[in-house]
């Protein structure tokens, strides 16, 4: 029998007759009878059994419950594991109020963790010790969800006020169906036999797979602190992802990512993935059609609170690439031209980053809403580590695309440069810098003729000016299979739309004349026909369109709500574009600029 006097409280018999035999001191109480569920109200000094229609709604607890003693084993199981139960613990915290059947299960799980630490090391006592202060806490929490159900109940007098204590029931129970929802196929025998776990299904060894995110993605990072710089370094950590309700966890270490956005005070953060403590094997998480990354990136997107423009430019490219109508159609498919076995399956490299919007917290507190994106990585190019004609070149600082400088720029293949690949590079540079006469007739050899169409034509529409100006090129990336045929590659594409590098203006018109250095000049007047056909293509399919780029706004934008945002712009008020650019901006830029380039390219509706 379990008692409690205090006002509004709830009391448990282990029969009627010792429940009626009960005398509260308070003037109001919910009992229950454990050997037969029925509930019994006290009022006007005596025992009432409850109506038939809170009878029905105690079946409906009851089921509840059964699924709450399941999870609080389960936590009860996961104790070992401080990393995996803070993440939990942290989803669950602001369940406290809802759950009043899980305090006899939380007392339960607080005396198994009890006599778990007699059993264990000292190192282990100190973890399941830090899960009893968290279960405490929600502890209580629920005593208190306790007496305000005990006097919720009382209070019912007439069929209103029953239906109206009915629906919030009903809220409630929604609520918890809504939370419970991450745990759903969560098997603590999973946990036993790894360090590192996940509610999703390993598909191979150290790699998991989720189908493409129809909400936001959740991140919960577990940190000693966000690094404040990148000289900070790689710090340990954990993280747990909702993933439209599957769970993804492990171990992790993020460290600060970007340039110039390094110095600004909300991070981007690169998140690499582990299954094990000690950080040396990595896992890999693949979501929708990316291809597996053992690394993502929380993209901050501090310049754009609109968190627009970087995701949906690559999204628009990816569009772009698959409009060709050709074989191969994407440029990162070449690799597999001619090939058979293995090699000629697609593994779902894009040649360009993807992600999807998410918002994360840190230890529990909101930090900010963005993109879960991919990075630069150079499987994602279909190119080989070590191949000396295989070259990945990334343009670190400003340097002339027409006499590249190797001190601007980076290698991430072939991993052991050799003469050829640097006699490749100067290759270029020398068809880059040749008159006009020779540039045309060689540039079907060293260009790859869709992507340079393609990619001049998505720069001119978007203004890049943090990649292309004049003839100089940053944030910029080159790649080639043979050493002779290169393509270009987009990067760092959220100062378009006309905003400024730092976010604090619309510094770049819809009539601004782009792509005027002679590398272009020459690859326009080279493909000019063709390059006007493209585009009249793109416009006349809606590709480059105002209806097409509010499409992508609204797929990306629907994803947050109103809150997300609000709280976004409380945690960050110094955001630099918020009085800057919007929606409207966005489209209006579009519709201006693309009447600009209908004129350009010679292009009527």
């Amino acid at each position: 029998m379990a008692k409690s006097n205090a006002a509004g409280s709830a009391v448990a018999f282990s029969s009627a007759k010792e429940l009626l035999a009960f005398v509260p001191t308070t003037s109001s109480a919910l009992a229950m009878d454990i050997s037969n569920g029925e509930f019994y109200f006290w009022r006007d000094n005596a025992w009432g059994k409850a109506p038939s229609d809170v009878k029905v709604l105690r079946e409906q607890i009851l089921k509840n419950l059964v699924g709450l003693h399941a999870l609080s084993v389960s936590v009860a199981e996961l104790a070992p594991l401080s990393d995996m139960v803070t993440g939990i613990t942290q989803q669950l915290a602001w369940m406290g109020p809802l759950l009043s059947g899980q305090i006899q299960m939380l007392q339960l799980a607080n005396t198994t963790l009890a006599e778990a630490m007699c059993a264990l090391s000292d190192e282990a006592d100190a973890r399941v010790n830090a899960v009893n202060v968290t279960l405490g806490s929600q502890l209580q929490r629920l005593e208190v969800a306790v007496t305000v159900l005990a006097q919720t109940m009382n209070d019912v007098v007439g069929e209103s006020d029953y239906q109206d204590f009915k629906m919030k029931t009903l809220m409630s129970l929604h609520q918890l169906s809504m939370a419970m929802a991450p745990f759903e196929g969560f098997d603590p025998a999973n946990v036993a036999t790894k360090d590192a776990s996940t509610v999703s299904q390993e598909m191979m060894k150290e790699q998991y797979a989720f189908g493409e995110p129809g909400r936001i993605i959740r991140i919960n990072l577990t940190t000693p602190s966000v690094p404040p710089n990148k000289e900070a370094g790689l710090i340990n950590s954990s993280v747990t992802m909702d993933i439209d309700g599957s769970v993804f966890a492990c171990y992790s270490t993020i460290e600060v990512q970007g340039a110039s956005s390094a110095g600004y005070a909300k991070k981007n953060l690169n998140i690499a993935f582990y299954a094990d403590e000690a950080r040396k094997e990595s896992l890999e998480l693949k979501i929708g059609e990316v291809m597996p990354h053992d690394e993502w990136t929380f993209k901050a997107n501090w310049i754009d609170h609109t968190h627009c423009r970087n995701l949906m430019s690559y999204r628009l490219w990816v569009e772009m690439m698959d409009s060709r109508g050709t074989w191969p159609m994407r440029d990162v498919e070449h690799a597999y031209a001619g090939k058979t076995g293995a090699g000629a399956i697609p593994n779902g490299a894009t040649g360009v980053p993807l992600g999807y919007p998410c918002i994360m917290y840190v230890n529990g507190d909101f930090y900010g809403v963005g993109s879960l994106m991919t990075g630069k990585k150079r499987p994602n190019y279909n190119i080989a580590k070590n191949k000396p004609l295989e070259i990945w070149m990334g343009f670190d600082n400003w340097t002339p695309i027409t006499n590249i400088d190797l001190n601007n720029v980076s290698l991430k293949a072939p991993s052991a440069p050799t003469e050829e690949t640097y006699a490749a590079i100067d290759a270029f540079g020398a068809f880059a810098r040749s008159p006009l006469a020779e540039f045309s007739a060689a540039a079907e050899t060293h260009l790859d003729k869709n992507n340079a169409m393609d990619f001049y034509i998505l720069s001119d529409f978007l203004i890049v000016q943090d990649l292309i100006g004049g003839d100089n090129a940053k944030n910029f990336i080159m790649i080639t299979r043979d050493g002779v045929k290169w393509f270009l590659m987009p990067y760092d594409l959220d100062t378009v739309f006309g905003l400024e590098w730092n976010g604090k203006s619309i510094a770049w018109g819809t009539e601004y004349k782009y792509m005027t250095g002679s590398f272009w000049s020459k690859i326009y007047s080279t493909f000019k026909s063709d390059i006007n056909s493209r585009y009249a293509f793109l416009r006349r399919t809606g590709v480059l369109s105002v209806g097409n780029i509010y499409q992508h706004i609204h797929n990306i934008t629907s994803k947050y709500t109103e809150d997300m945002f609000d709280a976004e712009f409380s945690k960050w008020p110094g955001l630099p574009s918020l009085t800057v650019t919007s929606v409207d901006q966005l489209l209006d830029w579009t519709k201006k600029r693309l009447a600009y380039l209908d004129s350009k390219y010679s292009y009527s509706a």
